[in-house]
């Protein structure tokens, strides 16, 4: 038990200072103050995160900049027509359908939850007790939202 102990407590040392933060995805989320664009981009860092650390980090920055660098509020009140800049938005074998897709879950979700956390709440507890969670008029059940063609673009 000492020597996994004294293991991680090597590799926060290693890991846990600015120096090696700036040069890692991880840098991604410390980009941002608001909780959602946050929880938004290091979901997409770690979904991105194979290859060389350079090239996800400006694989990141890519996509922020086609989100105007505010990723909750796209994800918002993106309309149907801003989702054309992501067409072209492609990493490794993760290409523009994925992230059409993502970016229409992701919108159908945070339209509902306030943020991320709350999936962890109902994964555990089966329910979330505290109204709160939900926005204001959003109901639980309903399902995803269509585009006026019935498709995600």
């Amino acid at each position: 038990m000492n020597a996994i102990k004294d293991f991680l407590d090597e590799k926060v040392i290693q890991y846990n200072q600015p120096g090696f933060i700036t040069l890692d995805p991880i840098s991604i989320p410390h980009r941002f103050s608001k909780k959602q664009d946050i929880e938004i981009s290091g979901f997409f860092a770690a979904i991105l995160a194979w290859g060389q650390r350079k090239t996800i980090i400006n694989k990141c920055l890519e996509l922020f900049t086609l989100m105007d660098n505010a990723p909750h509020d796209f994800l918002l009140h993106h309309r149907e027509e801003d989702l054309r800049s992501l067409l072209n938005f492609k990493h490794r074998t993760f290409n523009e359908v994925d992230t059409l897709y993502f970016v229409h879950f992701l919108s159908w979700y945070y339209m509902i939850f306030v943020c991320f956390e709350y999936v962890y709440f109902l994964f555990f507890y089966g329910h979330i007790a505290c109204p709160d969670f939900y926005r204001e008029n959003a109901r639980y059940n309903h399902p995803p939202p269509e585009t006026s063609s019935g498709q995600v673009v």
